[in-house]
C-alpha cells in the first residue's frame, strides 16, 4: 500500500473484530455502493478508505488518519452542509431512510416474524430476496450516514471557536432542532408514566380513563416502534414493551423523576436554542445550528440502519444454527456467501474462514477495491501499525474535545478507567464494568449505551461533535471527551485517571 512512513489518505478505520458480512466488499454495512454513493452525493470520496478486522489471536485496534485528508474532508463537508439546497436534500434523504426502513420492517413482521426458521427451510429464496433488499436499503442509508462522519464538521469547529465561550452558541451547536427518533419514544413513555404516577393510578386504569392520552402512546408505537435500535439487538418497541417500561418507572420514583427531568431539560434546551436562532445577531449561529441539527440527522440515520441490520442478523443466526457453524465462522462469511448458504446450503471452506479471522483488510480507492487476508493483510498495514506503536509509547497525556459538560461547576473528574477496545462480541469483557467507572474506548456504539448510562464519564479515541459518543453523552447528561486518538491505548482498565473538562485533557491521577 505504502512503502514510506507518510500515512496514506485514510479516512476510515475499523477497530475491532467485525463480522465480514457487515464490512467486506459486498457487505450490508459498508460496501462499494456506500463508498461511491457518498462520492456521488457530496462530490468527494477519500483517496484511500480502509477497514481492517482481526479475531485471531486477539482483536486489536487499528487506526490511522492523515492530516491532509482530514483537512480535505472537513473542507468538503463545510461546503456541502452550508449549502441550503444540499442540506434540504440531505434532510429529505433522512426521511426517505425512515420510510425505507419502515417498509422493510412491515414486510418482516408480515411475512417472516415468528416463522423465520420455517420459511428459511421451505422458501429460502424469499429470505434471500429480503436480505438483498436489506443490503440495497442499507447502502442508501450509509451513503448519507458517512457524510456526517465527525471529520466532515472539523471546519465548523474552527469557524465557531472565535465566538466562544458563549453559552448560547454552545447550546445551539450541541442540541438539535428536534428530538431524535429514540428520544421521541423515550419522551412518550416517560411522560405517560409521570402522568400515571401523579394521578396515583396504574397503567390499565389510567389508559382506560384517558383514551386520548393512551392514543398518543399508540401513535408513537405505530410511528417509531419498529426502530429497535440496539446494535444487532434491542427489544421491539410494542405495546407490551411500553407497558413494561412504564410500570418499571412507576415503581421507581427516583428513576422516574430523573428520567422525566432529563427529557424535560432536553425539550427545554431545544425550545431555547430554536428561539435563540430567531435572533440573527448571534455571531456563528448559522454554523452552530447546522452542527447541532446534523448530529440529530446522523443519529436518526444510524437508528434506521440498525433496525434493518437487526432483521438480517436474525436470519444469519438461523443459517448459522441450521448449518452448524460457530459464531466466528459465520462472522467470517461475506454477505453474498451468506445468501448462497441460505439458498443452497453451500459452505465456505474452513481453512478460508480461518485465514480471514487472522486478518481481513479491505482497501477502497476511486479506481478499485482490494481484499487481503492473514499475512497479506498484516503486510499491507505494517507501516501504519509501526507509526501508531511509536506514538503510543511516547504519549503520557491525551487531549481531545469536550463533547458534553453538563455541570460547568465541575471542571475535573477523577475515577477508575474501564478500557474497551473491542465493541463487538465483547459481552464477557463488559460484565466487568462497574457503575461509576470512566468508560474509555475507541468509539462508542449503540450496544454500549447501558454502560454509558452507568459511567461517571466517557472518553473516546475517535469522533467529533456529530459522533455517537458526543450525541448520546449529551442526551444522557454525561461528561464526555472525544477525539483523544490514543486514550484507549495508553490507559489500562483499573487506572485512576483525571479528566480536565476545561482543557479537554485526560491523564493518570497522581
Amino acid at each position: 500500500m505504502n512503502n514510506n512512513k507518510k500515512l496514506p489518505k485514510i479516512m476510515y478505520d475499523q477497530t475491532q473484530f467485525t463480522s465480514l458480512w457487515m464490512v467486506d466488499k459486498n457487505g450490508v454495512w459498508i460496501n462499494d455502493e456506500c463508498y461511491f454513493g457518498m462520492k456521488k452525493i457530496s462530490g468527494y470520496a477519500p483517496e484511500v478508505w480502509v477497514t481492517y478486522t482481526q479475531n485471531k489471536p486477539i482483536s486489536f485496534f487499528f487506526g490511522a488518519y492523515d492530516q491532509e485528508a482530514l483537512d480535505e474532508e472537513a473542507r468538503i463537508g463545510f461546503n456541502n452542509f452550508t449549502n441550503e439546497k444540499f442540506l434540504e436534500e440531505f434532510e429529505g434523504a433522512v426521511q426517505d431512510s425512515y420510510k425505507k426502513a419502515k417498509e422493510l420492517s412491515g414486510r418482516y413482521f408480515q411475512d417472516f416474524y415468528k416463522k423465520e426458521r420455517a420459511i428459511l427451510d421451505s422458501n429460502p429464496s424469499d429470505v434471500v430476496n429480503f436480505l438483498k433488499d436489506i443490503r440495497k436499503t442499507a447502502s442508501f442509508i450509509m451513503s448519507y450516514y458517512f457524510l456526517t462522519q465527525p471529520q466532515r464538521f472539523y471546519k465548523f469547529d474552527e469557524e465557531i471557536k472565535p465566538f466562544l465561550p458563549n453559552k448560547d452558541l454552545e447550546l445551539i451547536s450541541t442540541t438539535g432542532r428536534h428530538l431524535t427518533y429514540v428520544s421521541q419514544v423515550t419522551n412518550a413513555i416517560v411522560t405517560f408514566a409521570k402522568k400515571i404516577h401523579d394521578y396515583n393510578s396504574n397503567y390499565e386504569k389510567y389508559a382506560e380513563q384517558n383514551p386520548e392520552e393512551y392514543r398518543k402512546i399508540e401513535k408513537t408505537i405505530e410511528h417509531l416502534g419498529f426502530l429497535n435500535w440496539g446494535l444487532l439487538g434491542g427489544e421491539l418497541i410494542d405495546k407490551e414493551y411500553v407497558k413494561k417500561e412504564i410500570n418499571g418507572l412507576i415503581s421507581d420514583k427516583k428513576k422516574l423523576d430523573g428520567e422525566f427531568k432529563k427529557m424535560s431539560d432536553l425539550a427545554s434546551q431545544i425550545e431555547i436554542r430554536n428561539n435563540l436562532l430567531k435572533d440573527s445577531n448571534i455571531a456563528g449561529a448559522r454554523m452552530a445550528d447546522i452542527m447541532g441539527h446534523s448530529s440529530v440527522l446522523r443519529f436518526d440515520l444510524q437508528t434506521c440502519m440498525l433496525c434493518i441490520v437487526k432483521y438480517a442478523d436474525n436470519f444469519i443466526k438461523l443459517a448459522q444454527e441450521k448449518y452448524s457453524l460457530s459464531a466466528d465462522e459465520i462472522a467470517s462469511y461475506h454477505y453474498d456467501e451468506i445468501l448462497d448458504l441460505s439458498e443452497t446450503g453451500n459452505k465456505q471452506k474452513g481453512e478460508v474462514l480461518e485465514e480471514r479471522q487472522k486478518g481481513f483488510l479491505t482497501v477502497w480507492t476511486q479506481k478499485e477495491t482490494k481484499n487481503y487476508t492473514a499475512e497479506d493483510a498484516h503486510a499491507q498495514i505494517k507501516d501504519l501499525l509501526e507509526f501508531r506503536a511509536n506514538e503510543i509509547k511516547t504519549t503520557q497525556e491525551v487531549k481531545g474535545n469536550v463533547a458534553s459538560w453538563p455541570d460547568k461547576n465541575q471542571t475535573k473528574i477523577e475515577g477508575k478507567a474501564f478500557v474497551l477496545t473491542s465493541a463487538f462480541d465483547s459481552e464477557e469483557e463488559l460484565k466487568k464494568f462497574q457503575d461509576g467507572d470512566i468508560l474509555v474506548t475507541t468509539q462508542t456504539h449503540p450496544n454500549l449505551v447501558p454502560q454509558m448510562k452507568k459511567a461517571l464519564a466517557i472518553v473516546t479515541d475517535e469522533g467529533g461533535i456529530t459522533c455517537h459518543a458526543a450525541i448520546v453523552s449529551r442526551e444522557l447528561s454525561k461528561p464526555c471527551i472525544i477525539g483523544t486518538k490514543l486514550a484507549s491505548k495508553i490507559f489500562k482498565s483499573g487506572d485512576l485517571i483525571e479528566l480536565d473538562l476545561k482543557n479537554g485533557t485526560v491523564k493518570k491521577s497522581k
